[in-house]
């Protein structure tokens, strides 16, 4: 990227249940007011909100939600007249999901630096609780086929919520003074919310969106048995999609409850225990070490 030499960049690896749909929300909806506090973000050049065709230029395995094949070339040129047209002073945030994929893939991620050349990158991203995270992942999996029972589930995809280790390709491929994490925590956001928190670290004001909360949260947790029987039903499509929609709308209905209460207080999980809060130690350990030094070396350039 010739326009980005020397440039300022921050890359969010949205890590998935961690608000990068909201985030993302946000920034496409005040994207022309947030360019005037020195924060540009572009559209992509995919129909997907965010960055994401980065992601699947450098990565060896084709998805099957990608829009087409992307070239590192074409990518390059779009993202170099975009930045051509900032102030030398302002930063360039490309953010997706899609990245977060690619510590299963090191020399993914190893493209992906090579791509930025000599820009100043940071890697930004949140890391939540690994049961939290399994917990929300599976409310939102239900709504699309999710089958299993919530402790299978849970067994089966264990090592997914080990964020920490995640992280760990980026920092070695960035260096360690430029991979930065937040906690995704809804308590302890500052401001507030995720938008606020997000922003807040980039020394950025935040504007409010007006999206439900809980708008991507996926099942209630009421309904989460009566989602997994039906994805594992043998009903014909129309029954399903009637018991879909029925489903929506009894969500729309209840209070917010404590998902964690809810669903995990009939299980027993004593024997992954030790294997969470080894996760949990080293996710908090990752936060502390680069939270501070996130917010202060992100400001600092805006």
């Amino acid at each position: 990227m010739q326009a980005c030499k020397g440039r300022r960049i921050v890359l969010h690896i949205g890590f998935h249940k961690t608000g990068s749909s909201a985030v993302q929300a946000n920034l496409a909806e005040f994207a022309a007011i947030y360019r005037e506090r020195g924060l540009w973000v572009p559209e992509g050049l995919s129909r997907w909100t965010g960055h994401p065709e980065l992601a699947w230029a450098c990565c060896p395995e084709k998805f099957p939600w990608a829009d087409r094949d992307f070239t590192l070339g074409e990518i390059a040129d779009y993202y170099d007249a975009r930045r051509a047209e900032m102030p030398v002073d302002a930063t360039l945030l490309l953010t997706s999901e899609e990245y977060c994929r690619l510590n299963y893939y090191p020399g993914a991620i190893k493209a992906v630096r090579e791509f930025f050349g000599d820009a100043d990158v940071t890697v930004f991203a949140y890391l939540r609780e690994p049961l939290d995270f399994l917990i929300s992942r599976y409310r939102h999996e239900l709504t699309h086929g999710e089958a299993m029972p919530l402790e299978r589930f849970l067994r089966y995809h264990l090592r997914s919520a080990d964020l920490s280790w995640r992280l760990e390709p980026w920092l070695e491929v960035f260096g360690a003074d430029r991979v930065h994490a937040r906690l995704y925590d809804r308590k302890a956001f500052d401001g507030g919310s995720i938008i606020n928190d997000f922003l807040g670290a980039l020394g950025i004001a935040p504007e409010t969106s007006d999206f439900r909360q809980g708008e991507f949260s996926g099942a209630h947790p009421w309904l989460c048995e009566a989602w997994q029987k039906l994805n594992a039903s043998n009903v014909d499509e129309a029954a399903r999609d009637a018991a879909r929609q029925a489903l929506y709308a009894a969500s729309r209905s209840f209070p917010q409850v404590d998902a964690m209460h809810c669903l995990l207080e009939p299980l027993d999980l004593a024997d992954l225990v030790p294997d969470l809060e080894d996760m949990s130690r080293r996710l908090q350990a990752t936060v502390r070490n680069r939270c501070t030094l996130a917010t202060a070396q992100i400001s600092e350039a805006n």
